[in-house]
């Protein structure tokens, strides 16, 4: 089902982020905890927010300023 079929489940920023395949998850082998890149989410979501990440960084200083190693 894609992401403007059902709004109502995307309540926060991260459930957004989830299904868009850019948070982090818990990755831990016992004597260490790490995080690595969710593998899982929605494809096409992911694909249509690269582009509009991108562009954002090229014009907006606000997306800019986040970005780090940025003054």
């Amino acid at each position: 089902m894609p992401m403007g079929d059902n709004p109502e489940r995307l309540t926060t920023e991260a459930s957004f982020a989830a299904l868009c395949r850019v948070s982090s998850v818990e990755c831990s082998s016992g004597r260490r905890t790490s995080r690595r890149l969710n593998h899982g989410g929605d494809r096409q979501a992911n694909a249509a927010l690269h582009p509009i990440v991108f562009t954002r960084l090229r014009h907006d200083p606000r997306t800019q300023a986040q970005l780090p190693g940025r003054p």
